[in-house]
């Protein structure tokens, strides 16, 4: 019973500190040499490209495309040199988004980049990214899609089943880097 206890109380503590930094936000640095995003949403899509239009000589990459999607289906805008941005076709869930940022920060040799997701999905993402790629400079730009506050998450079943459910992958991402440490 005891156990028990202990573990639940773990629990609580670590969900209470992972609601805490879901509206962390970063300072951003003048020198960025690229944008990631994670598919998922149109406003990472439009905050992207926005973040592109300001800093036109900067690479993008869109990782966890699906298959099938075309330039145009994502760039519908003629104001970006298709050329600075790669469509990431290979992951399917934020660890491969990881892994295909990985090899494509390689190939540019890039050393620094703004990863950009959404605010509830920033924690995992960033425990994945750091962890391949812990000698590069990652700046989370983490997107408010959750309006996230205690109160929401009292009375809006939806937004606190969103944040149960990525504090449980959460926390078995962390097991998932353990393993990728082992194999490699």
């Amino acid at each position: 019973m005891t156990i028990i206890l202990i573990i639940l109380l773990l629990y609580i503590l670590s969900f209470v500190g992972f609601i805490s930094d879901i509206n962390f936000k970063s300072k951003l640095p003048n020198d960025i040499e690229a944008i990631v995003i994670l598919t998922g949403s149109k406003a990472r899509l439009d905050e992207g490209f926005k973040l592109l239009e300001e800093n036109s000589n900067i690479l993008m990459l869109i990782t966890g495309v699906g298959n099938g999607v075309k330039y145009s289906d994502l760039v519908q805008s003629n104001k970006f040199n298709l050329a600075n941005i790669s469509l990431g076709f290979k992951a399917k869930n934020t660890f491969q988004n990881a892994l295909e940022t990985l090899e494509w920060a390689k190939e540019n040799n890039i050393k620094n980049y703004i990863l950009l997701t959404d605010n509830w999905h920033m924690q995992r993402a960033l425990l994945f990214f750091k962890s391949v790629m812990p000698n590069l400079s990652i700046y989370p730009l983490a997107l408010e899609t959750i309006n996230f506050n205690m109160n929401n998450l009292l009375v809006k079943p939806k937004i606190f089943i969103t944040v149960f459910v990525e504090h449980l992958k959460y926390i078995i991402s962390h097991f998932q880097i353990l393993f990728y440490w082992v194999i490699n």
